[in-house]
Order: C-alpha cells, then structure tokens, then sequence
C-alpha cells in the first residue's frame, strides 16, 4: 500500500497529465479551427485525441485507491496491452 507521501505525488503527477492534456486539447482546437491545416493533417490531429485520451486514462489510474484495480479497467486498448490487461 501507498504512504501518504506516495499518494501525493502520484495525485500531482497525475494533476500534471490533466494540464498536459488540456495544453494538447487547446492546440488541437486551434489546429482544427483552420479547415486547410484540418484537411491536410487528420492524422495527426487525430493522434493528438489519442494522446489526450491516454493521458487521462492514466491520471485515472494514478488517482485510484487501488492501481492495479483501476488498470484492469481502463478500456483504450493502447493502455490495456501495455499493461497486460487485455
């Protein structure tokens, strides 16, 4: 189990994710406001939500009671193969 000290740092950790996340959503919302840079780099935008996504599925896990609980639930398959859950 997790001291106090630990927990903490892993609900900072995770408050930095959720920052990180929200940086990336921004710039994605600016990207996606310009339909030509829109157009030409789907892809890329598209890898910009999966970014995101991934970034609070694991803040998710970091802010859990129990960690190992909280990762056998997280459904983005990226995650779920990493962590030997599928």
């Amino acid at each position: 189990m997790a001291g106090d000290s630990d927990i903490r740092i892993l609900g900072l950790l995770a408050d930095e994710l959720d920052a990180a996340r929200a940086t990336l959503e921004r710039l994605g919302m600016a990207l996606c406001s310009n339909p030509a840079v829109a157009a030409q780099h789907m892809a890329e935008l598209q890898s910009l939500d999966d970014i995101g996504q991934r970034q609070a599925a694991i803040a998710t896990i970091l802010r859990a009671q129990d960690i190992s609980e909280a990762a056998g639930k997280i459904t983005l398959e990226s995650i779920c193969r990493r962590l030997g859950t599928v």
